[in-house]
């Protein structure tokens, strides 16, 4: 539940309140306070994930032994159009794929032959992945099949929009 910081007091709204965080400018907030907003805005994240995933979860065929972060993963791959979004350090990085260890999946799925590595010709530090063919397949499946599901549940798309909005705003407001 989130907790409002307003003057010393701490309240608890109700289900419809945004997640707002008011950080009053004449006094500094208590290590207690700090942490609370913290874990809010963690906890609204691990949210946002677990739909995410739940999603993800229902557009899996069970014969393509993916998890619903290694399908994530790959129709992340697919639908970025510039390579600069694919080289690994920017998938660990991306803000959200918090919670998960995108390494061991990165490595899972290169094992699985859904995605290939290749190192950058200047700077070998820079690795980028591509989906490998079979991987392409999975990928637009994968997504084709969540797209579906969203267009029949118009309300989950809107709710997932609004988490996303909470959590950049909250992030404005952080010190």
């Amino acid at each position: 539940m989130t907790k409002i910081f307003n003057k010393g007091e701490i309240y608890e709204p109700s289900h419809d309140w945004k997640l707002v965080v008011l950080i009053e400018q004449d006094r500094l907030a208590t290590s207690h306070e700090t942490l609370n907003v913290y874990f809010s805005f963690l906890s609204k994240l691990a949210q946002l994930n677990r739909a995410l995933k739940d999603i993800t979860c229902h557009c899996i065929s069970k014969s393509y032994a993916l998890s619903s972060e290694k399908a994530l993963l790959l129709v992340y791959l697919y639908i970025k159009t510039s390579p600069d979004e694919c080289y690994i350090h920017r998938i660990i990085s991306n803000y959200w794929y918090w919670g998960l260890n995108p390494s061991y999946i990165l490595n899972a799925l290169s094992k699985q032959g859904l995605i290939e590595k290749k190192s950058h010709t200047e700077d070998k530090r820079k690795i980028l992945v591509t989906l490998s063919s079979s991987g392409e397949i999975l990928a637009k499946e994968v997504k084709n099949r969540i797209e579906c599901l969203l267009d029949y549940r118009p309300g989950l798309i809107q709710s997932l929009f609004h988490s996303i909005h909470a959590i950049e705003h909250l992030m404005n407001l952080l010190p």
